[in-house]
């Protein structure tokens, strides 16, 4: 390897870190003179000399990148090349190919489907700069992420948290202040009308708030066309794991009711709606604080919402009459879905449940949930009537929070000291 260049090139893999990437190498020339450089920048290599099985040992190996080195005027490259792309699961696999000095070639390499070339003969700077590039190229179009890449220059992944419809969840580490971040990239394209907006609306909500009770946005931004934010990471486990392993006892509800309904009281203030409160938006830190997380549903009181006509974000099972449809969506929207929580919390089952969204949606709609007593045994009536209360179809009929935390809490001093 050229001396000049062996710092630029480890600079390169230091900085991208994008950490035991899988890379599939059909080379007939023998030159290995750049596996070492891949090695140490965490690669795993395979290696196809011959004119075996190329995409039998594809499928096997599973690759994150594939290299051809095109030897003369050999075709076979090319046209395996063609063949590759006719493979769903292989139509997005980025292909670089080692090229000789002919515009020829360079246009074969790009017509059979290869994502980028290299004319021979082949820098190691060179090399490792486009197997970088197609590798974050290919992270930013599918919005996956392996352990060890470095999102936006700053964000080291170290695992997944979470995958929802609309955006992937990582915890990673901020390599500015050393702390750990949960990193949430949402599933949308810049040029997705009318989004951008709404991003700088949700941000500039998350930005306001400040409460030991909602998680802290920490950053956030669009980087290479991808929408991030950044949030505190809590260390700790969601509700819902929690209710899936056992429901909690009433006490355990109220007191964690209690907390959230300090949240919402917070952002109240504020004139914010949260819009998905449901468990796996409740985090339990492993101290045992109580934190509301992904307000990106969240908007102001007097923005409209749109209708299940529309396009309708949210959890069907926790979502309120009004928000169903289509009317401005307050306070007791939030209350409502929380009073859904409250009863799968202590009962390990949702009030209203049908095989498919739209008979759910019709459901909480039009039809009463049943009565805590009678699925839960040991729940006092006076917390079963607040999560009726809670549970009223006509927003103007429900409690409001006020009284929802005034119930709460005289249910909590009500409790003996010595009871679970």
């Amino acid at each position: 390897m050229d001396g000049p260049h062996r710092p630029e090139s480890q600079n390169f893999l230091g900085s991208l870190e994008t950490g035991m990437a899988k890379i599939f190498i059909v080379d007939k020339s023998g030159d290995y003179s750049h596996d070492e450089l891949l090695h140490q920048g965490g690669h795993e290599l395979k290696r196809l000399e011959g004119d075996a099985d190329i995409l039998g040992e594809l499928f096997s190996f599973k690759p994150h990148i594939l290299i051809q080195n095109v030897t003369g005027q050999d075709m076979a490259p090319f046209c395996t090349l063609v063949e590759l792309r006719k493979l769903p699961k292989f139509a997005s696999l980025p292909v670089l190919m080692l090229v000789e000095d002919s515009e020829d070639q360079v246009n074969l390499a790009l017509s059979s489907g290869a994502n980028d070339y290299i004319i021979k003969p082949v820098r190691a700077t060179e090399l490792t700069s486009r197997i970088g590039a197609l590798l974050n190229k290919q992270n930013m179009f599918s919005n996956e992420f392996t352990s060890g890449v470095v999102f936006a220059n700053r964000y080291k992944i170290t695992s997944l948290l979470g995958k929802g419809g609309d955006s992937t969840v990582y915890r990673a580490v901020d390599m500015h202040t050393t702390d750990d971040v949960a990193l949430k990239i949402l599933k949308v394209k810049t040029e997705v009308d009318d989004f951008h907006p709404q991003f700088e609306r949700e941000t500039t909500q998350l930005a306001k708030l400040d409460h030991p009770n909602i998680v802290k946005l920490l950053a956030h931004g669009c980087h290479e066309g991808v929408f991030y934010l950044v949030t505190e990471f809590v260390n700790g486990r969601s509700l819902g794991d929690f209710i899936r392993e056992s429901p909690l006892t009433e006490r355990s509800a109220v007191d964690l009711a209690l907390e959230v309904g300090t949240a919402l009281e917070y952002i109240g203030e504020l004139g914010i709606v949260h819009r998905d409160i449901k468990p796996d938006n409740i985090l339990i830190s492993d101290a045992g604080e109580v934190k509301l997380v992904d307000f990106g549903l969240s908007r102001e009181e007097h923005q409209q919402t749109v209708s299940i006509k529309g396009e309708m974000s949210g959890t069907p099972q926790y979502l309120a009459p009004e928000y169903i449809d289509g009317r401005p969506p307050n306070i007791k929207t939030d209350i409502y879905s929380l009073g859904i929580t409250l009863f799968y919390m202590v009962s390990g089952v949702l009030p209203f449940q049908a095989g498919t969204p739209m008979a759910l949606l019709s459901k909480q709609l039009n039809e009463p949930p049943p009565d805590l007593v009678d699925v839960s045994s040991g729940v006092s009536r006076e917390f079963a009537d607040t999560i009726k209360g809670m549970l009223l179809k006509n927003p103007d009929e429900r409690i409001s929070l006020e009284e929802m935390m005034t119930r709460l809490r005289t249910l909590k001093d009500s409790y003996p000291p010595d009871q679970d």
